[in-house]
């Protein structure tokens, strides 16, 4: 359980990373409050709650997983189908109303990097359990 909690602070590292790299590649602001905080409240607010149940909805997969559901390849499938569902209506709806902004690409790179730990964690957490 130590190594997932050591995976899982480094990927929030490489991910804070990522996000100011990507931010000075497009020319946006790279302050920590811009990473963090962003500027508009309504969309913040939104995507705030809205990046809450993606993270309780990966936490809970991956502690049922690790303790007691044995997840097979079919089931990560449905769940990679039904987030990106979900991830790229809400990356449209943001690109649609400000596409001046740039940061759909942001969020658009931080879904797929986000997804491919989810995998790399479940397939780690199965090696572990065998």
């Amino acid at each position: 359980m130590l190594e997932l909690i050591v995976i899982i602070l480094s990927f929030f590292i490489f991910m804070v990373l990522l996000q100011r790299t990507v931010r000075k590649f497009m020319g946006l602001d790279t302050s920590w409050q811009a990473i963090f905080q962003g500027r508009d409240p309504y969309v913040n607010d939104r995507h705030r709650k809205l990046n809450q149940i993606f993270v309780l909805i990966g936490i809970t997969l991956l502690i049922g997983h690790y303790m007691v559901f044995n997840f097979d390849n079919l089931t990560y499938v449905i769940l990679i189908t039904f987030v990106l569902i979900f991830r790229g209506l809400d990356i449209f709806m943001f690109w649609k109303h400000r596409p001046q902004e740039k940061v759909h690409w942001i969020m658009l790179i931080n879904t797929v990097v986000i997804l491919s730990f989810f995998g790399f964690l479940l397939a780690l957490s199965n090696s572990i359990a065998v």
